[in-house]
């Protein structure tokens, strides 16, 4: 695995949570022959034994039970641990979702009102703005009591990124129950980051999501939340919804993004499988051709 992306021109990469236990000893191994270094973890990494398919949301830290909580907490910490020994500075994090009833209905009734409409058509529409407005009032209701349960658990990892000289990334996501909420992802981030080394991980597909539903402008969101960027995963998004497309072949407009690219952030092309290897290099180049790196 390490060396056909090696192979394919990359020298960094992201360990993300589809890495079953059994992977590691050969991530070391081409780790401890340089082919190859880690940039950033994807939590949980490597997956809990009893897992077999990627799973970022197999324990969530905004779930009521202590138990899960405290299995998110055990399995995070993990995480951290195996980012120190793999030498990487970054672990991007969910941050769970609110129980809501009805959710396929709400965000069936979105999708049936947004309709390849454009955002700004949809923007000048009382009717779509009432819709939109009731979907967030009711997951807005859940907030404070779920955003506690998360605050707490993140601050119960704190220690152990402190002493692994780990940084945590709060990745925006494109579920609309999951946590935080949009609008409040700026004022939760800065938040734990005056406490420890919490920021932003941007992810634009899922920010694009969010955009044809029209819930957020996808840009301002980013600008919104650029003094604590991180890093990014980069993929585009399809005019129907499905993200993680090879760059430039759907809706974000990459130029707009260019301006928070740098600066030593994070840059992860977080693609489809489905995609081909000429497909990934042509992001890879994309990507070059936008930093004018060549």
């Amino acid at each position: 695995m390490i060396k056909e992306i090696a192979n394919l021109g990359f020298e960094h990469v992201e360990l993300s949570h589809g890495i079953r236990l059994s992977l590691v000893p050969g991530i070391l191994k081409a780790l401890n022959e340089r082919l190859i270094s880690v940039a950033s973890l994807h939590n949980f990494c490597p997956l809990p034994v009893e897992v077999r398919t990627a799973a970022p949301n197999w324990r969530q830290p905004s779930a009521t039970s202590h138990w899960e909580r405290d299995q998110w907490i055990r399995q995070t910490v993990r995480t951290i641990e195996f980012a120190n020994k793999v030498e990487a500075p970054y672990v991007v994090l969910h941050s769970g979702s609110s129980f809501l009833a009805l959710l396929k209905n709400v965000r069936y009734k979105l999708e049936k009102a947004v309709n390849g409409r454009p955002i700004k058509a949809l923007w000048e529409d009382p009717s779509f703005l009432r819709l939109r407005e009731t979907t967030l009032m009711r997951i807005r209701k859940k907030a404070p009591s779920t955003m506690e349960r998360v605050r707490e658990c993140f601050e119960r990892v704190l220690p152990s990124a402190q002493a692994n000289g780990v940084r945590l990334g709060i990745e925006n996501r494109a579920g609309l129950l999951e946590c935080p909420m949009d609008a409040d992802m700026a004022d939760f981030v800065a938040e734990l980051a005056a406490v420890g080394p919490f920021g932003y991980w941007h992810d634009t597909g899922h920010a694009a999501i969010k955009q044809q539903l029209g819930l957020i402008d996808a840009y301002r969101h980013l600008e919104e939340n650029a003094a604590l960027l991180f890093g990014f995963h980069l993929h585009d998004t399809s005019p129907s919804g499905e993200d993680h497309q090879a760059l430039g072949t759907g809706v974000i407009d990459f130029q707009r993004l260019r301006p928070f690219l740098g600066s030593g952030r994070v840059l992860t092309l977080e693609l489809s499988p489905k995609l081909s290897p000429s497909d990934v290099t042509a992001s890879r180049d994309f990507l070059l051709r936008l930093l004018e790196i060549h």
